[in-house]
């Protein structure tokens, strides 16, 4: 046996149970007999560490569910040198939780069981930068929502008081902002109406402010600057999808990649009969909701994806054939990430009904 590298069997699983004000941990051992329940408190951050001390890094493995709030709970881990941890996707451990034990609810005992028994299937925790980079960039996603919504709110008003806009290409442009400023309101209308237009002011200073962060991450990336080649991906789209995937090669196959960000269609089947569905929607909705706003930009672009497009809209309808477009463009951001070229455009003849 000499030369052949020991690898410890773990002798304790602990699974943790999160709750907003508190941590419900179950160790069990090997056999799978409880040693040990306890509740910690989020507020004594320094008991919690301490109890995550007492464990031996190498005899213990630690499965919590990647609830909305597990990343202090994983860096708290990591200081206590418990690196052989597990995030519990939350959907396909309830699936297997009913399947084994018939209960409605994932807790702290339940997960140490399945981690002991091998069942749990794992998100990805992704590194404290990579974390913090998608922080701004969902920053930066809320508050161009905040200004959409506001935008709306103004063009309710005008709409309330019969007022039609001249012909301008951007209303909320320079031009459009001057005349709206200009316009002469009644009362109270003229003061909501032009705080509405200041919190737009703010909103799309901030932006611009958070964009130029991001474009000079990505001109700083060169796998960013080979996503800007396909078309439809700008320098957030590109920013995010570097964030979000953070490495393509966890991803086997483009189709794997497309289950990921979930714009595969679900699947339907009984005995012989296989039925497809809508999309799962089960993925990463962040890249999901940026491929099918590309998706629209590549169709206007790209001459073969706008055959495709108009293909699928014929059979079906455009809202598919939009979601149908960002399925290829994840094919295309997996094969340019994973082979280290830029986009090449397919450009073989597309007859009526023909794009493949």
């Amino acid at each position: 046996m000499d030369g052949i590298k020991r690898i410890k069997r773990c002798k304790y699983f602990m699974g943790i149970d999160q709750h907003k004000k508190y941590s419900q941990l179950t160790v069990v051992d090997e056999i799978g007999e409880v040693v040990e329940e306890k509740r910690l408190l989020h507020a004594d951050k320094e008991g919690m560490l301490n109890y995550f001390k007492s464990f031996s890094p190498d005899e213990t493995k630690v499965t919590l569910e990647a609830t909305g709030s597990w990343y202090w709970l994983v860096d708290l881990l990591d200081e206590a040198n418990l690196h052989n941890k597990i995030l519990a996707h939350p959907y396909k451990t309830r699936i297997i939780a009913d399947s084994k034990i018939k209960t409605d609810s994932i807790d702290s005992e339940l997960l140490a069981q399945l981690t002991r028994g091998g069942l749990i299937p794992q998100s990805f925790i992704a590194p404290q930068e990579i974390r913090s980079l998608r922080e701004e960039l969902r920053y930066r996603i809320a508050l161009v929502k905040i200004r959409s919504s506001l935008k709306c709110r103004i063009q309710s008003i005008l709409e309330r008081e019969g007022i039609t806009t001249p012909d301008i290409t951007d209303l909320f442009g320079k031009k459009g902002v001057i005349w709206l400023k200009a316009l002469k309101l009644p009362g109270a209308l003229y003061q909501t109406f032009n705080g509405y237009l200041s919190l737009i002011e703010n909103l799309t200073t901030l932006i611009e402010v958070t964009n130029k962060s991001i474009k000079s991450k990505v001109q700083e990336s060169s796998d960013a600057k080979l996503l800007l080649t396909i078309p439809g991906v700008g320098f957030f789209t590109s920013y995010l999808i570097l964030c979000e995937a953070v490495d393509i090669h966890r991803f086997l196959t483009p189709k794997k990649f497309a289950s990921y960000i979930g714009i595969v269609p679900s699947i339907h089947q009984s005995g012989n009969f296989s039925h497809t569905g809508q999309i799962t929607k089960q993925g990463n909705k962040y890249l999901r909701w940026a491929l099918i706003e590309s998706a629209q930009k590549a169709i206007a672009k790209d001459g073969y994806l706008k055959a495709f497009y108009q293909k699928i809209s014929y059979k079906k309808n455009k809202q598919k054939a939009k979601v149908a477009v960002a399925n290829k463009l994840a094919h295309a951001i997996w094969a340019v990430l994973t082979y280290k070229q830029v986009y090449r455009a397919r450009q073989e003849k597309i007859r009526s009904g023909q794009a493949r």
